[in-house]
């Protein structure tokens, strides 16, 4: 037996919570379903296997509650559009500091919960989203051997826990500004049924230094963070205390991304490389992935979303 979505590749079992989250989609968004078409129709078939299990994943995070989840998706889309719309009009994000955004987005409880529900489909729904977290399965798949990791901002906990998960990783760490949002990620790792333990604390990676350093990573993640921050440059150089020297960096910056709480604008993989090697490091890879199905010329060319994947070293020059 096949389950087959009209205008869809064809999904076989192995694809069922996949085809249950993208049919369930279109009976609730109708009208979603050409950009549905157009996000799912650009994988592979060896990129199906890996979307499942994070369909799998975000089945586990729903809580048996997925249609609230895409009810919280169609509300970010509106939102995002109004973002959209502001920044095409000014050619900037709307807010400029934490404060803005913690006053306007964070404060809200409501606000949050759909925005991060509707966060999380997006991370499947989305080309940007979905091929960053399929190059992240893949660089986890190709680390060292007993590597220690630390992620900062960890979220939903979608890519600490694919990393934890991996019986190369023996320890692990995430750190957050919100005790609330560590709350959720531990929810999280519990749903997604991570065994290992995570250290979870409540740390502000702009106020590190060496004195709060207790152990360098071999690998630390900074995915969709640091254009939430006014000095992520700053932010970048406190990462340099806690990396072991041969470690690695792994980072996603989104550019020309507006959102409701992106406040720190880039608007080329450029000008994040060149940030990155400011703040000392050297780039050891860099992709580039683009939203909304372009391509990469085209996206660069219309000054769209492009979600910018970095890993880095540390620099053997000085700052």
């Amino acid at each position: 037996m096949s389950y087959l979505l009209d205008g869809f590749n064809t999904f076989s079992k192995s694809k069922l919570h996949l085809s249950k989250i993208l049919t369930r989609t279109i009976e609730i968004f109708p009208d979603h379903k050409k950009a549905l078409v157009k996000s799912i129709n650009s994988h592979s078939e060896n990129e199906y296997i890996l979307l499942e299990k994070l369909a799998i994943a975000i089945y586990l995070l729903g809580d048996g509650n997925i249609d609230s989840y895409i009810h919280s998706y169609k509300w970010m889309l509106d939102i995002f559009m109004e973002e959209h719309l502001e920044f095409i009009r000014t050619n900037h994000y709307r807010r400029k500091t934490f404060k803005q955004a913690y006053d306007d987005i964070y404060s809200d409880n409501e606000y949050m919960r759909k925005y991060m529900e509707g966060l999380l489909l997006s991370q499947l729904f989305w080309v940007n989203h979905a091929k960053s977290y399929l190059h992240f399965t893949d660089f986890i798949n190709n680390q060292i051997d007993n590597f220690n990791l630390l992620e900062i901002g960890p979220g939903h906990g979608l890519y600490l826990a694919l990393a934890v998960n991996d019986p190369k990783c023996i320890a692990s760490e995430a750190w957050d500004i919100s005790s609330e949002s560590l709350r959720q990620t531990a929810s999280a790792l519990k749903l997604l049924k991570v065994k290992k333990e995570v250290k979870l604390f409540e740390k502000n990676i702009l106020s590190t230094n060496n004195d709060d350093v207790n152990n360098k990573f071999d690998l630390i993640v900074i995915s969709e963070i640091l254009e939430h921050i006014e000095d992520p440059c700053l932010a970048l150089r406190n990462m340099t205390n806690l990396l072991n020297d041969k470690g690695i960096l792994y980072i996603n910056f989104p550019v020309n991304s507006p959102s409701p709480d992106h406040i720190y604008l880039l608007r080329s993989i450029e000008e994040v490389e060149n940030m990155v090697q400011r703040s000392g490091f050297d780039i050891a890879t860099s992709y580039s992935f683009p939203a909304s199905g372009y391509t990469l010329k085209q996206a660069v060319n219309l000054n769209s979303t492009i979600s910018c994947v970095i890993t880095a070293t540390k620099s053997s020059e000085p700052i």
